[in-house]
C-alpha cells in the first residue's frame, strides 16, 4: 500500500480564524516546504490535478460542496489520492486541507472516510467559540457584510438562533472518526495561526488577522447596499464598490482613520501653553507696538474655536456631491446614446 502524507483536515468552525490560517499557509509555501508540509488549499486550488474541474475555485469554501456532491465524490477522491501520492514522492509528510464549510456539512464525511480507507492517515482539527461570540461575528459576516439568504436584511434574533447550534455537527464528526477529532477552545487562544502551527508542527509560518471588523459607519453603508437587493449577496459585491469609491479605508489599506476635527483643534490650555512658550517674543513685539504708538497685544483672554460639525450642513454637502455625480452620469449616458446613434447611422449607410 502506498504510504501517503498525513492529511490534516482543518474544518473550522466559521469565525474562528479560518481565513487567517488559510492566508498564512498560502503565503508560506517556502516555509511549509522546509517543514515537509504542503497546503492543498480551500477547494484544492493548490492541487494541480484539481484545477481542471469547475468545483475547484480559489477562495470559495462552498463551491466544492455545492449541488450533488455524491456525484463528484469519486472524482475528488481520485484527485486527492493522486496529489498525496505525488507529494509523498516529493518528500512531503504533512498535507493540510482547510475548509471551514466542512464542519456543518455531512456531504464531505463519506469522502474523508474513503480517503482513510485508502490508507490516508487523517487528523481532524476543529476550533469552536462561545455561541454568542460566534453568532455576533457570524451575523456581521453573513447577514450584514453579505447575505446568505434572499429578502431584506434580517435582525440578529431572526438570523442567529438556529445557526448557533454546534454539538450535533461535532458529534457527527466524532462518530465518523473516533479518536481522530481534535477540538480546541478558540476563546482562550491568543493567536489562532500560531496555535495551529504549533499543534501541526510548522515553524516558519507567519500569522496575522483576516476579515477585520469594519467601523459601524462602514458597516451601515454595507447594510444599506445589501438591503437593496432581494437576492443573496456576497461580501465582495460591496467590497468592489467600496474600493472604487475609496471608502473602505482602514479595513483594506491599514491606513489609520482620520480623527474628528474636535480632536485636532486646540483646547484653551493648548493656546495658553503656546503663549507661555512665546512670552519673551510676545514682550518684544509689544515693545515695538508701544514704540509705534499702538496698543500692545492683549493676552488676557483666549478664544477657542468650536470644532463641532453641523450634521445638516454636512448632509447638504454630501447630497450636493451625489446630485453632481448623477448629473455627470446623465451627461455621459446622453453622450453614449449619441455615439450609438451615430454608429447605427454610419452602419446603415454603408453599402
Amino acid at each position: 500500500m502506498t504510504e501517503f502524507p498525513e492529511l490534516i483536515l482543518h474544518i473550522g468552525t466559521t469565525k474562528t480564524g479560518s481565513t487567517a490560517i488559510q492566508v498564512a499557509l498560502r503565503k508560506s509555501s517556502d516555509s511549509l516546504a522546509k517543514d515537509a508540509a504542503a497546503f492543498l488549499g480551500i477547494s484544492l486550488e493548490n492541487v494541480q490535478e484539481a484545477r481542471a474541474y469547475p468545483w475547484c475555485q480559489p477562495g470559495d469554501a462552498g463551491r466544492l460542496l455545492a449541488g450533488d456532491f455524491a456525484k463528484r465524490e469519486e472524482q475528488v477522491a481520485a484527485v486527492v489520492l493522486a496529489a498525496l501520492t505525488r507529494l509523498r514522492q516529493q518528500g512531503v509528510q504533512t498535507a493540510i486541507w482547510s475548509n471551514e464549510a466542512f464542519f456543518g456539512n455531512a456531504k464531505i464525511i463519506p469522502l474523508i472516510k474513503r480517503l482513510r480507507d485508502a490508507g490516508v492517515r487523517v487528523r481532524v482539527i476543529i476550533y469552536i467559540r462561545r455561541h454568542d461570540k460566534w453568532a455576533l461575528s457570524a451575523y456581521v459576516q453573513f447577514a450584514l457584510k453579505g447575505k446568505d439568504y434572499s429578502g431584506r436584511v434580517k435582525k440578529f434574533a431572526d438570523w442567529a438562533a438556529p445557526r448557533s447550534i454546534k454539538a450535533p455537527f461535532l458529534r457527527r464528526w466524532q462518530d465518523a472518526f473516533p479518536g481522530l477529532v481534535e477540538l480546541y477552545n478558540f476563546d482562550v487562544i491568543d493567536d489562532v495561526v500560531d496555535h495551529f502551527c504549533r499543534i501541526v508542527g510548522l515553524v516558519g509560518v507567519e500569522g496575522g488577522r483576516a476579515n477585520s471588523a469594519p467601523s459601524n459607519a462602514l458597516l451601515s453603508a454595507w447594510l444599506v447596499h445589501n438591503d437593496r437587493s432581494n437576492d443573496s449577496v456576497k461580501p465582495l459585491a460591496f467590497r468592489k464598490l467600496g474600493k472604487a469609491l475609496d471608502i473602505l479605508g482602514p479595513l483594506e489599506t491599514g491606513h489609520p482613520k482620520t480623527p474628528p476635527l474636535a480632536e485636532l483643534y486646540p483646547s484653551e490650555q493648548d493656546l495658553r501653553s503656546l503663549l507661555t512658550n512665546v512670552s519673551d517674543d510676545l514682550d518684544a513685539v509689544n515693545q515695538v507696538l508701544v514704540e509705534q504708538g499702538e496698543p500692545p497685544l492683549d493676552v488676557s483672554n483666549v478664544s477657542v474655536r468650536q470644532a463641532t460639525v453641523d450634521s445638516w450642513e454636512l448632509d447638504q454637502i454630501l447630497f450636493q456631491a451625489v446630485f453632481s455625480l448623477q448629473r455627470q452620469v446623465f451627461e455621459l449616458q446622453d453622450e453614449l446614446e449619441k455615439v450609438k446613434a451615430n454608429r447605427s447611422t454610419e452602419s446603415s449607410s454603408t453599402p
